[in-house]
């Protein structure tokens, strides 16, 4: 199986989805929302600074530096050869720290499952790199 992005478009509405995914999922939708409707009880002085607040969090989590275990490379290449799996640079980013977090949820499911906690294991397949 081959993922080839069709569109920049595309690539720009997966990229779009993957941030706010990861801002509601990082910070919690309440949270966000209470900081920017709260606003509306405040002085002048202080509502710009509940917006500055959200504005600097905004761009925090869409414009700073992803980081990547780098420890997982050799599995990653390995990942993405077994599948026979190619991407944009820009999706590589996206499906490497989505394949990422399924791998600890793998992991942590597994530990569990040899303490009794669960009655099944998981393992990574070829959709390890999808939410």
């Amino acid at each position: 199986m081959k993922y080839t992005s069709t569109s920049p478009q595309k690539e720009e509405a997966l990229y779009d989805a993957f941030v706010r995914y990861a801002m509601f999922s990082l910070i919690g939708r309440s949270w966000l929302h209470f900081l920017v409707s709260s606003t509306r009880y405040l002085t002048v002085p202080f509502q710009m600074l509940g917006y500055s607040c959200a504005l600097m969090l905004f761009c925090g989590l869409t414009l700073g530096k992803v980081v990547m275990n780098t420890e997982l490379d050799a599995e990653w290449n390995q990942y993405k050869k077994s599948y026979n799996k190619t991407y944009s640079e820009r999706d590589e980013t996206l499906r490497r720290q989505i394949w990422e977090e399924n791998l600890r949820y793998i992991e942590q499911h597994n530990e569990q499952a040899d303490k009794g906690k669960h009655t099944y294991w998981l393992g990574m397949n070829e959709y390890g790199d999808m939410m």
